[in-house]
């Protein structure tokens, strides 16, 4: 993944962050989030995109959306445009106008793609090595990504996913312009030989580390920040392959499905609208 220009990021704060309904195989209404705890861990996220030299900036959470702490998942960035989601829940749906505006106000031409396909931005959308990765099938119709490749006028490649990862961002993660993790159980036959295809140095998590959401990972100039010490073998791989690693404890948003790459929201090939 480029590194240069300077890494532009959105997150936002945990503020309302709860379980208030069951939408994946992560959530339990019964495993309710530790509020304070949810903040520390949050903080130490957005202070190690800092530390790395990554452009932060801040989404204003909104009182009754628990899950806009994952600002990925309701708009897609790129250059000076925003492409809206539309969620296979109901329930995430009023996410997407409050994110539609907050992104209008700091300058972004705000589209929506056909309504009658669903897409969940970021969160299945990756811009990597000049490509858009995009995963489909479970969360997202597949037939959104050649849409949207066109109006980007960017090469894409599709991959289909299989249960229990609903989306593309816990399945893959791009490292640098010759590496990526993903973890090969969440792909079809074709999608692992594609991968296998375009990723010079490709690293492979075994399905443990992969349901504790190690490769929902983002990597910053050759440093990996991890979602979870709980996924050593992963770690060790990185390590060995030449790469830095931190490795956080995201453990209240796991309650949720979501890691270090689910909690942050990028603006690819940043243009000042």
């Amino acid at each position: 993944m480029g590194d240069s220009p300077r890494r532009r990021f959105y997150l936002c704060p945990p503020d309302y962050f709860r379980i208030e309904y069951s939408i994946n195989p992560w959530m339990d209404v019964n495993h309710q989030v530790d509020s304070a705890r949810a903040r520390e861990q949050w903080a130490s996220l957005f202070e190690t995109y800092v530390r790395l030299g990554a452009d932060v900036h801040l989404i204003e959470p909104e009182p009754g959306l628990p899950e806009l702490v994952f600002p990925g998942d309701s708009i897609f960035l790129f250059r000076n445009k925003a492409y809206a989601s539309r969620f296979r829940h109901p329930e995430r749906d009023p996410e997407v106008a409050q994110m539609t505006r907050r992104f209008r106000a700091r300058g972004f031409k705000v589209e929506t793609l056909p309504r009658a396909l669903h897409f969940e931005g970021n969160a299945e959308a990756i811009y990597w090595n000049g490509r858009l990765m995009c995963g489909c099938g479970i969360r997202s119709d597949c037939d959104v990504f050649p849409i949207l490749g066109k109006l980007l006028n960017v090469e894409i490649h599709t991959f289909r996913l299989t249960e229990p990862y609903f989306h593309f961002d816990v399945t893959f993660c791009g490292v640098d312009k010759e590496t990526a993790v993903y973890f090969p159980g969440a792909f079809t036959a074709g999608g692992r030989e594609l991968m296998k295809r375009m990723v010079p140095r490709l690293i492979e998590a075994d399905e443990n580390e992969a349901r504790v959401l190690g490769v929902n990972s983002v990597s910053i100039n050759g440093t990996v920040v991890m979602s979870t010490p709980r996924a050593p073998k992963l770690a060790a791989r990185l390590r060995a392959a030449g790469h830095e690693v931190i490795e956080l404890d995201l453990s209240e948003f796991y309650k949720a499905g979501g890691g270090a790459k689910c909690l942050t929201l990028e603006s690819y090939e940043y243009q000042t609208p």
